[in-house]
């Protein structure tokens, strides 16, 4: 059984720091871009990051620095192999009317809004906030085993929590993976309940990077990114 999905991605394919250009840590932001501009990002949650290229080829997963290099690493590299007509927010993507009981985990604010004005229940948990809207974190388990469609934050990869999430959720859901964190990479896919992974691609990434060391976030570069998506093939095992 994978206890760390990240792990699995790395122990598939370790990264080739060779084609790392350059790695950026904000307060925000972490950046790595590579030597054909591909760009990759993860939020650094407030935590205050620092590791190095050589620290990716043999990575304490147990690490946060660690892991957020990691995931920016995956997302420049495959990311941007999503072209065409995977393009779109997840509200281009998915019908939610189908759903009965939808768990969102990870505050996105604006997605709950357009769901709450859909009058489709939903059900929200973020360990970074504590709105009136949210439901308390104790109960987040006893609700994953009842959803049918979970919203995750593909922070969960890089905090370790992803995997935990997972076990709990029921085995006829369908869990959706969001956010510019997110690496599209179909060895995710193990999980079995993931159907989509939504993330995001960057242009002028130069302009990108100068903004993270700035200490810019996601607000901030936002006009820059294009949301992609990779959906689960129909015969995957």
């Amino acid at each position: 059984m994978i206890t760390d999905s990240l792990q699995l991605l790395y122990n598939i394919n370790k990264p080739d720091i060779s084609i790392i250009s350059k790695i950026c840590f904000g307060e925000r932001q972490l950046a790595v871009m590579l030597i054909n501009s591909n760009l990759g990002t993860c939020t650094t949650l407030g935590n205050h990051l620092f590791a190095k290229k050589k620290d990716l080829l043999q990575p304490d997963f147990s690490n946060i620095s660690h892991r957020a290099l990691l995931i920016a690493y995956y997302s420049a590299f495959y990311n941007y192999s999503i072209v065409g007509e995977n393009q779109g927010d997840i509200l281009d993507v998915v019908n939610f009317n189908l759903y009965q009981n939808i768990v969102m985990i990870g505050y996105f604010r604006t997605l709950a809004e357009k769901i709450d004005s859909m009058q489709i229940p939903l059900i929200i948990f973020d360990l970074a906030s504590n709105e009136e809207r949210l439901t308390k974190i104790n109960k987040q388990d006893e609700h994953l085993g009842k959803a049918d469609a979970i919203i995750l934050t593909a922070t969960t990869l890089y905090n370790n929590t992803f995997d935990k999430i997972m076990s709990k959720v029921n085995s006829d859901s369908d869990v959706f993976l969001l956010g510019p964190t997110s690496v599209l990479c179909q060895d995710l896919f193990y999980h079995k309940n993931v159907k989509y992974i939504f993330g995001a691609v960057f242009n002028e990434t130069e302009k990108v990077l100068k903004t993270i060391e700035e200490g810019g976030g996601i607000k901030d570069i936002r006009s820059l990114m294009k949301k992609i998506y990779l959906k689960r093939p129909e015969n995957w095992t």
